[in-house]
């Protein structure tokens, strides 16, 4: 072999070791692009995912603050409601107060009143001595009161009892009337005064006045 056959075999092996390197790059390149994509489209996709669930928060956090807020108004709109209708039925059982504080001043129906407040309070005991707290002032008007209900209770018992005064439990001057009924053990008592019965038609009558004011609840299934 001369040295221009050497010399062409030489180029051919570096036309060759070129031409495979240059197709090495080019796979690389594609390789590497292909990998660049790959990774792009991945956190692109992680970016948009992590945009999404940002905003998707949001408008979660957003939702339940506005029926927050709108349970927030209902519920002080009702409170309001219900404040509104209870300071009603407190004028109106104001009202009551006043009135029988007049029945006071009428002696006749005043005592009647009390006559039936001894007995209720007698019936509930049914013990041989009860003693009565008053208001100082109706200690005239209950000498003529006790006989009577004394005497309706042994109708209605067949039982005698005995009540007294007692001046050790006279009603404060600005209780508007009325008695509080003990038995001998002085364990037991029966509160009759005008105040306790206006508490009692409180708790008993409120449901009734609401509906006579108000009209029926449609938020109710069932009535008082």
């Amino acid at each position: 072999m001369n040295n221009i056959e050497a010399e062409k075999r030489i180029n051919r092996y570096i036309l060759y070791i070129e031409n495979d390197a240059q197709n090495k790059i080019k796979d690389i390149d594609s390789k590497i692009e292909e990998e660049y994509n790959m990774e792009k489209g991945s956190q692109t996709q992680t970016q948009c995912l992590a945009i999404l669930n940002h905003y998707g928060n949001k408008e979660k956090n957003l939702d339940l603050q506005l029926k927050f807020a709108y349970s927030q108004l209902k519920s002080n709109a009702k409170i309001a409601i219900l404040t509104s209708k209870d300071h009603s039925i407190n004028e109106i059982l104001k009202e009551v107060g006043q009135k029988l504080k007049k029945k006071n001043k009428d002696v006749e129906v005043y005592k009647g009143i009390l006559e039936k407040l001894i007995l209720q309070g007698m019936l509930a005991l049914l013990d041989k001595n009860v003693t009565l707290g008053i208001l100082k002032e109706d200690k005239d008007v209950i000498k003529e009161v006790i006989p009577k209900a004394e005497q309706k209770y042994k109708e209605m018992t067949g039982l005698e009892t005995k009540a007294d005064v007692d001046p050790k439990r006279f009603l404060p001057d600005s209780r508007l009337g009325g008695v509080e009924v003990y038995g001998s053990s002085d364990t037991v008592k029966v509160c009759n005064t005008f105040e306790a019965r206006i508490e009692l038609l409180r708790e008993k009558a409120s449901p009734y006045i609401r509906l006579i004011l108000y009209g029926p609840n449609s938020n109710r299934t069932f009535t008082d």
